[in-house]
């Protein structure tokens, strides 16, 4: 009876020994709509050094775990409209091998950034994972959210349930007076 209860905890710790602790940092770049305002910033990496203005925004951390063979640096392209529009936004991150890392993002201002980045994404203004990486066991990932306004989509749909539940309504209204 004892061996049918401590055979299946044993192979749970056995397997959770197995697979280890993975950790992960997160970095998140909210560009506002307004010109003047401040890029928003928000990471859970601890010690990290957090710089921003409308235009640029940068963070600078270590991040502890990470032993890699060589420097890493990779950067990728908001652009407005397709992946051959102008360069809106700009990504730039880049991690030594003692694990110091640091995240740029940059917001064009009337002009068009320029660069050859490695990746492209179309600028959609909603939250977009721009980079990942595993790095030992420390999983990194980097969302940035572009300050396109998108305008508010009208939901037909919604309005002929609800217009369609008034008209029901009325009707059953209707036929309780006349009886």
């Amino acid at each position: 009876m004892k061996t049918r209860v401590f055979l299946p905890l044993i192979l749970v710790a056995v397997t959770l020994a197995w697979a280890g602790s993975a950790t992960a940092a997160s970095i998140s770049f909210l560009e506002p709509i307004s010109p003047t305002a401040n890029i928003m910033v928000a990471t859970d990496i601890l010690g990290a050094s957090i710089t921003t203005s409308p235009e640029l925004a940068s963070v600078t951390a270590t991040v502890v775990g990470v032993d890699i063979d060589s420097p890493l640096s990779a950067s990728v392209a908001l652009r407005e409209g397709s992946l051959t529009g102008p360069i809106s936004d700009l990504l730039t991150v880049s991690l030594s091998t003692s694990g110091s890392l640091t995240a740029t993002f940059q917001s064009d201002t009337e002009t068009p950034l320029t660069g050859t980045p490695l990746v492209n994404l179309v600028e959609n203004g909603l939250p977009q994972i721009a980079f990942t990486a595993e790095l030992d066991d420390v999983g990194l990932t980097i969302t940035t959210q572009s300050d396109l306004d998108l305008a508010p989509v009208p939901e037909p749909g919604a309005l002929l349930l609800f217009g369609s539940s008034l008209a029901g309504l009325g009707v059953v209204l209707r036929r309780h007076r006349r009886s």
